[in-house]
């Protein structure tokens, strides 16, 4: 086997996915506040501590004026918790989760979510908008499909529109999960484990006779 050979195998090695094991949210260094942003005639900011039992939990259903975590708008209410990728809560997620409610046969439509944002203190205080959306559910009617996009794209002007949600079913939910990128921790993959065994062949060099 010679070495051109070797190098080849450990750069495909090097360009294939890894898995990697998502950090907590809520125990991030210096993560102050969870902000989530919302449009209602006027953009709302509403924050949360990453401990709170607003965001470390998911609320029982139906959301309602005394049953949610934000709401800005008659019928229009929010549940906001640390989630797994597909919306699962998890009190240790990687993710952030919103699910609301909008009960009405008419109107533009629910899910005014237009940012949500990691607020960091410490020595080098920072803040950081969330940049991908993990998963989604849309309501029943007046959706615009693809507006999901507009709650991460860092524009406080833009949001989407997830429709309405049902007027006699009270569990049901319209969803948004989003994450951050780079807030995770690699961990060895088998490309990973086998780039490290071709390297170290490298190193070796070829025996000889």
């Amino acid at each position: 086997m010679n070495r051109s050979w070797l190098l080849a195998t450990a750069l495909i090695l090097l360009a294939a996915p890894h898995s990697a094991r998502s950090a907590p949210l809520r125990t991030l260094a210096d993560l102050q506040l969870v902000r989530v942003y919302e449009i209602t005639f006027s953009t709302n900011a509403t924050d949360f501590a990453p401990g709170s039992s607003e965001i470390t939990t998911r609320l029982a259903n139906p959301l309602s004026a005394t049953n949610r975590d934000i709401s800005f708008f008659a019928e229009e209410y929010y549940d906001v918790f640390f989630s797994d990728s597909d919306g699962t809560p998890n009190v240790d997620g990687a993710y952030l989760t919103i699910e609301g409610v909008w009960r009405s046969a008419g109107g533009p439509g629910g899910m005014n979510i237009n940012e949500l944002e990691l607020v960091f203190g410490g020595a080098n205080p920072h803040s950081q908008f969330a940049d991908f959306v993990a998963s989604f559910v849309y309501g029943t009617g007046n959706v615009i499909a693809g507006s999901e996009a507009l709650a991460v794209d860092h524009n406080l002007g833009t949001f989407p529109r997830f429709g309405n949600t049902s007027t006699t079913d009270l569990n049901d939910r319209f969803r948004l999960t989003v994450g951050w990128n780079g807030i995770s921790v690699p961990e060895p993959s088998l490309a990973m484990l086998g780039l490290a065994g071709a390297l170290g062949l490298l190193a070796r060099g070829r025996p000889r006779r």
